[in-house]
């Protein structure tokens, strides 16, 4: 017997929610999970047998729950939620941001028996404004340090300007710019430095000159970049315990970033 058209239109209907690139998912009004699309499956690494049949709170965080709480009570209210945007927890723990848009679902006398939901991963949505954001910090600072430079000649003045933004991008808790000069008179040569957001400017002045240290030497005599994310697993310095190479008293440092800086030659 050929199809009738409500059939057709109901495997119509199933094909489109298995094939939808969001996650679509459908509750009752206790949050039991009765049906759970492939997407939903790629999002939240629960399969279908895995998830239906358990509450929706699955793939909630435990600091988000009195969302579920807010949203069941919309919809027996028999509204809805549109284009909600929060944080969603997967099978292995991890967290994902996704929008949230979540419609009650009617019996055929109108009457609100579950909600169906829909949810995008909006990662990559995140990340591109984040890296917008990130783009249009540094075209601010580099403006902020052009217009220092034509405004003033002082050295000191520019040096610490410029380690304020540099600590500031690099969302470091501190940084310290050292640079050499030579006394026009003497000839002596000797280290200067800056500081910026150092909680302890003392303690930063009474570790010396770190020109010999291990983390430090490198950059320092112009041999190139330095970036650890923890110093204390670097194999250079995880044996120098218990400070790993840092001067005794130093500030403390986890993950570290040095770049050298050369001045241009004379011509």
């Amino acid at each position: 017997m050929p199809a009738t058209p409500d059939a057709f239109r109901l495997g119509h209907f199933a094909k489109i929610i298995e094939s939808s690139d969001d996650a679509i998912v459908s509750k009752d009004l206790d949050g039991i999970i009765r049906s759970w699309n492939r997407a939903a499956e790629r999002l939240f690494g629960y399969t279908a047998q895995e998830a239906i049949g358990r509450s929706i709170r699955i793939i909630i965080p435990a600091d988000r729950q009195g969302e579920e709480d807010e949203v069941l009570a919309r919809i027996r209210r028999g509204q809805g939620v549109t284009h909600f945007e929060t944080w969603r927890q997967r099978k292995d723990g991890s967290l994902v941001p996704i929008s949230l848009t979540v419609s009650p679902i009617l019996d055929d006398a109108g009457a609100v028996i579950g909600a169906s939901k829909i949810a995008r991963d909006i990662s990559e949505r995140l990340r591109l404004e984040a890296l917008a954001d990130e783009q249009r910090l540094i075209s601010e600072k580099l403006n902020e340090v052009g217009a220092l430079v034509v405004s003033s000649l002082e050295r000191g003045t520019i040096v610490q300007q410029v380690t304020d933004i540099a600590t500031e991008l690099c969302h470091a808790e501190f940084g310290a710019f050292f640079y050499n000069v030579t006394d026009p008179q003497s000839g002596q040569s000797y280290t200067l430095y800056t500081l910026s957001g150092a909680p302890n400017g003392e303690a930063f002045e009474r570790s010396g000159q770190p020109r010999s240290r291990p983390v430090f030497a490198p950059t320092l005599q112009g041999r190139g970049n330095i970036r650890l994310d923890d110093v204390t697993t670097d194999a250079r310095i995880a044996g120098n315990l218990p400070s790993f190479g840092l001067p005794d008293g130093h500030l403390p440092v986890r993950s570290y970033l040095a770049v050298p800086v050369s001045a241009r030659a004379a011509r």
